[in-house]
């Protein structure tokens, strides 16, 4: 891993730990190839940045991120490079899936969360 960090291409900047996702207006796309993930915030901060999305298919995902409706996911090594190289010559494909993903994150608001919640607690607290 370091070898490849330490001679990525020119293109790719590793920024370290960035405090707010002001980072995220940077790039045209969020790529996030990971093969494990538990809480996704990052990819909730890249849906609020309105960044278009390519992500590893997990099962994390399954259900709320779907393929060529909020993202594009991939498996293998050929079909990242390829969905990467449609969202980046395709526009119209970037607006479509930053747009249907920022419907979404809006519903993972701390308003709509905290409604949520306290009417859980009321349930509970109600029986």
């Amino acid at each position: 891993m370091r070898s490849l960090v330490d001679n990525a291409p020119k293109n790719v900047i590793f920024a370290g730990y960035v405090d707010n996702t002001i980072a995220y207006s940077a790039g045209d796309v969020f790529f996030f190839p990971t093969i494990c993930e538990h809480q996704p915030f990052v990819v909730l901060e890249a849906i609020a940045a309105k960044k278009p999305m390519l992500l590893r298919d997990i099962p994390a995902f399954d259900g709320w991120l779907i393929h060529n409706e909020n993202c594009l996911k991939a498996r293998e090594e050929e079909d990242f490079a390829r969905q990467l190289r449609e969202l980046m010559d395709n526009k119209r494909l970037r607006k479509g899936l930053s747009r249907n993903a920022y419907r979404l994150v809006q519903t993972h608001s701390l308003k709509n969360v905290g409604a949520l919640l306290k009417e859980a607690y009321e349930r509970v607290l109600n029986n």
